[in-house]
C-alpha cells in the first residue's frame, strides 16, 4: 500500500511485539474510494429495484389492463356481427316477402287498369248506342224516322249501370295502386336497410381482424416481456450489484 507515513511509533533498533503499529499512512484516499465504492452499490442496488419493483408492477398492470380491455372489445365487437347478421338473415327473409308482395300488387293493378279499360270501351260503346237511337236517321224517301223511346231509356239505364261499374273499377285500380305504392316503399326501406347493415357488418368484420392482431401482439409483447426481457434485465442489474459489491469490499480491504 502506497501513501504518506503521517506517524512513526519505533525508532530503528527499538523491540517491537508482534501486532504492534509500527506507522500509520494517511487514510483519506481510501476513505473515499470506500464511500464511492458504497455510492455505486447504493445506485446499482437503487436500479435493481427500479427495474424490479413498483414500476415493473405498474408496467404489469398496464399491459394486462390494455389486453383484458382488448379481449373485451373484441367480444363486444362478435357479439355485435353476430347480431347484425341475425338482423340481415330476418331483413332478407322480409326482402323475399315484400318482392313478393310488389309482384302480386304489380300484377293487381294491372288487372284493375285491365279491367278499367274494358268496362270504359263498354261505356264507350253504350253511349255510341244510345246517339244511334237517339239519331235514327231518315228513310230513302228522307223520312225521318222515329225513335224508339222505350230503347233509348233502356240503354240510358244499362249506360248508369256501366258508368257505375266504370267508377268502381277507378276505385278499385286506385286502391291497387296504393297498395302498390305501400309494397314498394316497404321494400325500398327494407333493402336500405340491409345495405347499411351489410356495410356495417363489413365494418364491424374489419375492426375484429384489426383488434384480433392488436391482442396478438399485446399478447406476444406481454410474453416476451415476461420470458425474455425481465429475466435480461434481472441478470444485468444483478451483475451490475455483484461488481458494485466487489467495488465496495475492494476498497474496503485497502482501507483495512
Amino acid at each position: 500500500v502506497s501513501g504518506t507515513v503521517t506517524q512513526v511509533n519505533y525508532a530503528v533498533g527499538d523491540t517491537v511485539q508482534e501486532g504492534d503499529v509500527l506507522f500509520k499512512i494517511d487514510d483519506e484516499a481510501a476513505q473515499l474510494q470506500v464511500s464511492s465504492a458504497k455510492a455505486a452499490y447504493s445506485q446499482a442496488a437503487a436500479g435493481v429495484t427500479a427495474a424490479t419493483g413498483g414500476s415493473r408492477h405498474l408496467q404489469n398492470y398496464q399491459a394486462e389492463q390494455g389486453i383484458d380491455t382488448l379481449e373485451d372489445n373484441l367480444d363486444k365487437v362478435r357479439s355485435s356481427i353476430s347480431d347484425m347478421e341475425g338482423q340481415i338473415d330476418t331483413l332478407g327473409q322480409q326482402q323475399e316477402q315484400l318482392t313478393q308482395a310488389v309482384q302480386g300488387a304489380q300484377a293487381g293493378a294491372e288487372a284493375k287498369n285491365q279491367a278499367l279499360a274494358q268496362a270504359q270501351v263498354r261505356l264507350d260503346d253504350l253511349n255510341k248506342e244510345l246517339e244511334a237511337l237517339e239519331n235514327p236517321g231518315t228513310d230513302e224517301p228522307g223520312v225521318e224516322l222515329p225513335k224508339n223511346e222505350e230503347a233509348i231509356n233502356a240503354k240510358k239505364a244499362e249506360i248508369q249501370v256501366q258508368e257505375t261499374t266504370v267508377a268502381t273499377a277507378k276505385l278499385d285500380l286506385a286502391t291497387a295502386q296504393s297498395q302498390l305504392s305501400d309494397a314498394q316503399a316497404g321494400l325500398s326501406q327494407v333493402t336500405s336497410g340491409k345495405s347499411q347493415l351489410e356495410s356495417a357488418l363489413e365494418t364491424a368484420k374489419s375492426q375484429k381482424d384489426t383488434l384480433k392482431d392488436n391482442l396478438k401482439t399485446a399478447q406476444d409483447t406481454y410474453d416476451i416481456t415476461q420470458d425474455e426481457v425481465y429475466p435480461q434485465t434481472d441478470a444485468t442489474y444483478a451483475a451490475q450489484l455483484s461488481a458494485a459489491g466487489v467495488g465496495v469490499k475492494s476498497a474496503q480491504y485497502q482501507l483495512d
